[in-house]
């Protein structure tokens, strides 16, 4: 497989929950007796033991370079973003209102740019990992600083995850991908809706695809202030089931 940044032989596979957000949310591992964490895909749960585990990794689709250094900056500007988001829950709760100079100060700019770079930079690698090209607008602006692209996002509080009194008691991941009926079989409609989270925020990726639903104010690297949505995947009978059991 090549690179599908630069077309380079791939070597590397982009994680798919940074080993950063696991540090902070669980610690630096190893995952066992009372930090023993579970891995859970297609429904089946196997151990995580740490934060690097391959289970939590992309099949290579970047080159080491792509992968480092020339995307660097994009992970910085994430660690930053998740780590102001985890520290100042009750005030994002609060006011339902992330300022980006609050999260970057002066260089707000330029650091929501390259936050905004980073999903696509996840996005395109899960895309990869199911078989579909990445959408050359989003090849392309990860070299430019004024761009027009098909993606937006989107975030949201989970409601339902702050029934769980603390963020390392809460999940981290990725969603299932979602596209049309034809681009299933032909691969020649590019319209995809996906989401990632961690604690209680999810982010919404919508490529070619409206927003839709209580999930924020869609967001291109283009404002100061990110807006969020607000949704409760439990149905009443859920919740009041798992509040019961959390007192018990």
């Amino acid at each position: 497989m090549k690179c599908w940044i630069c077309g380079a032989p791939a070597s590397t596979g982009e994680h798919k929950i940074k080993k950063s957000l696991l540090v902070a949310l669980h610690g630096a591992g190893p995952y066992i007796d009372a930090s023993a964490l579970a891995h859970i895909k297609n429904g089946a749960a196997s151990p995580l033991q740490g934060p690097g585990s391959k289970r939590v990794k992309y099949e290579n689709s970047l080159c080491a370079d792509c992968n480092s250094s020339r995307t660097q900056s994009y992970d910085r500007a994430f660690d930053k973003f998740f780590a102001f988001v985890i520290h100042n829950e009750d005030y994002v709760l609060k006011h339902r209102v992330i300022d980006f100079f609050d999260v970057y100060g002066e260089s707000f700019p330029v650091d929501q740019l390259n936050l905004f770079k980073y999903f696509v930079k996840l996005l395109g690698c899960d895309l990869r990992e199911h078989g579909y090209a990445v959408p050359g607008d989003l090849v392309s602006l990860l070299g430019q600083d004024i761009f027009q692209t098909g993606l937006k996002v989107s975030f949201a509080v989970n409601e339902d995850s702050l029934l769980l009194s603390t963020p390392s008691e809460r999940s981290a991941g990725i969603g299932e991908l979602n596209t049309t009926l034809r681009n299933l079989d032909a691969k020649d409609e590019p319209k995809y809706r996906w989401h990632t989270y961690f604690s209680f925020l999810h982010v919404y990726y919508w490529y070619c695809w409206e927003p839709d639903g209580p999930f924020g104010a869609p967001w291109i690297a283009d404002s100061r202030y990110l807006y969020l949505g607000s949704y409760y995947p439990l149905s009443p009978e859920e919740r009041m089931a798992f509040i019961s059991s959390q007192a018990k």
